[in-house]
């Protein structure tokens, strides 16, 4: 299996983009192998993705890498990346979110730009926070960047989540 398998591209420069994501890919110290990603070419922009071994996914769970990269833009973005969930590039607003947008920038530029944007995720510490219920069994589950304390997903009894976890759990330690 290669890195960003599937859809083909549809132009040269996403092409280009996907070759050069590759390679970058491909040089990663990570724990992240090439079925943890995929592509989907059918929709404005190329969409990619990379599935964050480890934690959950599922609606309303933010814990997959998307990116978009758009050869033409009528706004002018050229690339854009954020921890989203099944829902494709819908969870922007964050501070460290990838928004490229107003230049001109060669194909194999912006996926270098994508890859260390993704690189730089798959390196921040995740913890898993837990409540424990009175028969000793986990209640509620939280999954958090370490760095900024923000959720990328939940289980369980939200009541029990407005109180201090039982526990907190190294999920991803940093790389």
């Amino acid at each position: 299996m290669t890195w960003f398998e599937g859809a083909a591209p549809r132009s040269e420069a996403e092409a280009e983009f996907l070759a050069a994501l590759r390679t970058h890919a491909a040089n990663w110290q990570l724990d992240v192998r090439p079925e943890h990603t995929g592509v989907l070419a059918s929709l404005a922009p190329l969409y990619v993705e990379v599935e964050v071994p480890g934690l959950p996914q599922g609606s309303n769970m933010t814990t997959v890498l998307q990116g978009g990269y758009w050869t033409t833009s009528p706004t002018e973005l050229v690339l854009q990346a954020e921890w989203g969930d099944t829902h494709m590039l819908d969870n922007g607003g964050h501070d460290d979110d990838l928004s490229v947008g107003g230049v001109r920038i060669g194909a194999a530029e912006a996926a270098a730009v994508m890859a260390n944007w993704f690189d730089t995720q798959l390196r921040r510490s995740v913890q898993r926070a837990e409540w424990i219920g009175d028969d000793g069994r986990v209640v509620a589950t939280d999954w958090r960047l370490a760095d900024t304390g923000r959720r990328l997903a939940a289980e369980g009894s939200w009541l029990r989540r407005r109180r201090a976890p039982t526990r907190v759990i190294p999920v991803r330690p940093p790389r």
